[in-house]
């Protein structure tokens, strides 16, 4: 049911999306709220080693070393999913934590572009 409410979703904005991830959370899995923040910062932290871990097979494929590889394809596909389960638990991170996700990437933003400024 989830995946094909998904498939009929338009476009929509980030905020959009953070607001249907607390929802989704709300409804499928009761007392998310309650779980330590430890528990947030390790599925984040697994998330990203996985992603690097594809990464490093899709560099063995490009260098034409031994090992379990991805093409390119291959490589995007899973980075793309990879991904977008990290901006999962960085959201639900940041609401555990009772931050707004726009508030952290504008204070983000604001301070790499003085690193930058001449």
């Amino acid at each position: 049911m989830i995946q094909q409410q998904l498939s009929e979703h338009k476009k929509e904005s980030v905020d959009d999306q953070i607001k249907e991830i607390i929802d989704n959370n709300d409804v499928y899995w009761k007392g998310w709220h309650d779980v330590p923040t430890w528990y947030w910062i390790l599925c984040l932290d697994g998330e990203a080693g996985e992603l690097s871990n594809a990464f490093k097979k899709y560099c063995r494929f490009k260098w034409g070393w031994k090992g379990k590889k991805l093409n390119e394809e291959q490589w995007k596909i899973c980075a793309t999913e990879e991904m977008g389960d990290i901006f999962i638990y960085w959201v639900l991170l940041c609401a555990n934590l009772g931050l707004e996700p726009d508030d952290i990437i504008r204070k983000c933003l604001i301070k790499n572009y003085k690193r930058v400024e001449p």
